[in-house]
């Protein structure tokens, strides 16, 4: 006979998130109720140790929904369930950030035809080469997302020499900025890295438009994994309203549910976003025709920007929170009350790089670019104009931006 020992489960009304529960006086329907997934831990005096059972493989079986579990178990008598040997425990782990100056690496623009040591004037060299003593760089480009001045970029290895930031040097030298963040996700999976090409675009219908949906097949299961998205250097992750599987193999990313028009103003500065297919206005160089943003063309060369791309992790437990930190009354400064070990964002959705200092039980958050404009355009229906700039309302042009650490976590170890 089984007896219960403990349970964990995972509850549909608080962010998809794990913790322990009474599981003995629940009846079936409170579990459907209110849980995804519940592990039972039980014991059985004819096994050497405990077990585990999920109770999704028994549920299609239950005709008494309104039975106990603890009744269901007395019930089973010499019955055998489906279970397994591996525990799955509560352990809460997050991605963490770090400043990359910080953590010691050394920081040098590369070419990605040419040597490290090539004689090239700086111009030429693209990328960023990350290198440390101590790093295994196989394990660093599976674990780790790379950003400079606010903005992720795609990175690669060879294993030996170091790690490439793909337009990293390109976009310091556009910024006038060297700011750099590793968010590190070894404590929860794997990095699957997938650029995006023209190739993997598809539509269902031929009226479609990208800018309301743009669907990509990537060629590959992606059900065994959590999705994540860089667009232009803003990461999403576990955003449902933006992006969502539509199949085994592919996505659909909703640019109806992103600020397009204020991302492409706030990231102008410091990426280079040249290449993308809009008409310059003689008069106004920060203008664009809302029709030209809004079509198929630019949709595909701003999701094939080397700041857009896709990363896999295999771990479909993670959740999100965000952690509000306290901004100063001047720029370029927050204040956290929790220790900072997770990526800042702020602005429209980027990442702000900091260097934190402690003081009394508070940290200071040394960062930039923390102003976010307030743009002209927002006081219309912008997709219904001809033109829009990045004219800020005179009234109010700009605010101290609002921050939050973005908590990326998995609160489950399956073993």
């Amino acid at each position: 006979m089984y007896t219960l020992v403990s349970a964990i489960g995972k509850s549909l009304a608080n962010g998809e998130k794990w913790s322990a529960i009474d599981l003995g006086k629940m009846t079936f329907a409170k579990v459907i109720q209110n849980y995804s997934t519940v592990y039972a831990v039980l014991s059985n005096p004819f096994l050497a140790g405990n077990v585990s059972l999920n109770l999704n493989k028994i549920l299609p079986k239950i005709t008494n929904q309104f039975q106990t579990f603890n009744a269901y178990l007395a019930g089973l008598g010499n019955t055998a369930l489906p279970t397994s040997t591996t525990i799955p425990t509560l352990s809460t782990k997050y991605a963490r950030y770090q400043d990359g100056f910080r953590a010691g690496y050394a920081i040098t623009p590369i070419s990605s035809r040419a040597s490290v040591t090539a004689p090239l004037p700086t111009s030429e060299k693209a990328d960023l080469l990350l290198t440390r003593s101590d790093i295994n760089y196989e394990t660093f480009y599976e674990s780790c997302l790379v950003s400079v001045n606010g903005f992720f970029h795609l990175i690669d290895t060879d294993k030996q020499t170091g790690v490439w930031v793909t337009d990293g040097m390109k976009s310091c030298i556009h910024s006038k900025k060297n700011k750099l963040g590793i968010v590190s996700f070894q404590d929860l999976g794997a990095l699957t890295h997938i650029p995006i090409t023209s190739d993997m675009f598809f539509k269902q219908k031929s009226t479609q438009s990208y800018a309301n949906h743009a669907y990509l097949n990537f060629g590959r299961d992606l059900t065994n994994y959590t999705v994540m998205v860089v667009i232009g250097g803003y990461l999403h992750v576990l955003d449902s309203k933006t992006v969502r599987l539509v199949g085994k193999n592919s996505i659909m990313i909703d640019f109806n549910n992103l600020p397009l028009f204020e991302r492409y103003f706030e990231s102008k500065p410091h990426i280079d976003l040249s290449g993308l297919p809009l008409t310059s206005y003689p008069n106004n160089s920060e203008a664009f025709s809302v029709d030209e943003m809004l079509s198929d063309a630019f949709i595909e060369a701003y999701l094939t920007l080397s700041q857009s791309f896709v990363v896999l992790i295999d771990n479909t437990e993670l959740w999100t929170d965000l952690v509000r930190v306290r901004a100063a009354k001047f720029p370029n400064l927050y204040v956290s009350y929790v220790e900072p070990q997770w990526p800042l964002v702020a602005g429209y959705g980027k990442v702000s790089e900091y260097w934190s200092v402690e003081e009394d039980g508070q940290w200071a958050l040394t960062t930039e670019d923390t102003l976010r404009d307030n743009y002209l355009f927002h006081t219309v229906e912008a997709k219904a104009q001809v033109t829009l700039t990045d004219s800020r309302n005179p009234m109010n042009p700009q605010d101290i931006s609002s921050a939050f650490f973005l908590r990326i976590g998995c609160d489950i170890d399956v073993g």
